[in-house]
């Protein structure tokens, strides 16, 4: 987290909005009242307007990592058990223009969001990531992964396949 002592110029401060639920949904409201964006289950994809739609991208990947890190596999186990994990997040919202790239900028990122995650992001994680993870997500074979175990490799693409599902679906959710 950023320190209370340390004071955001308007630049780095991010936006202070409000989000309210309603019968449809969630609206968006900056400081004064003014609507953002809503969120509705069953609108069609958004087209993204930067700042404003900021807070609507930010609600859809804390949402997603959640749903992600909610998700349990055949033998009832969680699917999202490993810190090391966070660098299939990575991949899939840097792929998707959601966060930027850079393992510093995406993990203080993640901290601006509140890093309240199940499992929290770790930058010392992230940047120790093989080398087929660190390519875009459509390019990744199990040919290139230097682990030891194919089934890890497996288990990461899985993470990764699904969590770009959820992101899909949200942000097809997004009005």
């Amino acid at each position: 987290m950023i320190p209370t002592n340390t004071p955001l110029s308007e630049k780095t401060r991010p936006p202070i909005v409000i989000i309210i639920p309603t019968d449809q949904g969630i609206e968006v409201r900056d400081e004064q009242g003014v609507i953002l964006c809503k969120y509705h289950p069953e609108a069609p994809a958004p087209i993204l307007r930067a700042e404003t739609d900021r807070a609507l991208v930010t609600f859809i990947i804390k949402d997603s990592i959640i749903e992600l890190m909610a998700i349990a596999h055949g033998n009832d186990k969680l699917l999202f058990t490993q810190v090391n994990y966070w660098q299939m997040i990575y991949r899939i919202l840097v792929d998707r223009g959601l966060m930027p790239a850079g393992y510093r900028d995406f993990h203080d990122g993640m901290v601006q969001m509140g890093n309240d995650f199940r499992i929290p992001c770790s930058y010392e994680a992230l940047k120790d990531i093989d080398d087929v993870f660190a390519k875009p997500f459509k390019q990744w074979k199990v040919s290139l992964y230097h682990g030891k175990r194919v089934s890890a490799y497996n288990h990461k693409y899985e993470i990764a396949r699904l969590f770009d599902e959820i992101v899909e679906r949200r942000m097809n959710q997004a009005a």
